[in-house]
């Protein structure tokens, strides 16, 4: 679900960001889900990338969940994506819809990878080295 008060920490001066936003208020999805988008024009935290695109939009999706490892407590589970400039710049929003479900997806994926265990162990983690997974 949208939280409009995300936005307010970041600084929202494009257009591109702006259409954005307006494009993640029509979404919503399973409780305690937030996302957010923020112009990447401006700078951005040291551990993520930013392309020479000076009108990149970055989009963070985070949640809160059970730990996987830890019973009985949560985590906050998130990721960022810079939105494709091709979407961005055809303002196209059948085509954000595409992408955006795909990054829903592929969160979800993820968390089903950590959850699915064979003889009590993690089958396949998505945190493990390549070499140690099946």
């Amino acid at each position: 679900m949208f939280d409009g008060n995300e936005t307010d920490t970041y600084f929202c001066a494009s257009e591109s960001t702006r259409w954005v936003l307006d494009q993640l208020k029509r979404f919503t999805y399973r409780p305690n889900w937030t996302w957010t988008a923020r112009d990447l024009r401006y700078g951005s935290s040291p551990d993520v990338f930013s392309p020479l695109n000076m009108d990149d939009v970055e989009i963070r999706v985070w949640f809160e969940a059970e730990d996987t490892r830890r019973p009985g407590e949560t985590v906050k589970v998130g990721d960022r994506r810079i939105v494709p400039e091709y979407i961005v710049d055809h303002r196209d929003g059948d085509m954000f819809a595409l992408w955006f479900a795909g990054l829903i997806r592929g969160m979800e994926d993820h968390e089903s990878r950590e959850w699915l265990r064979r003889d009590g162990n993690i089958y396949d983690d998505p945190h493990a080295k390549r070499d140690s997974r099946p």
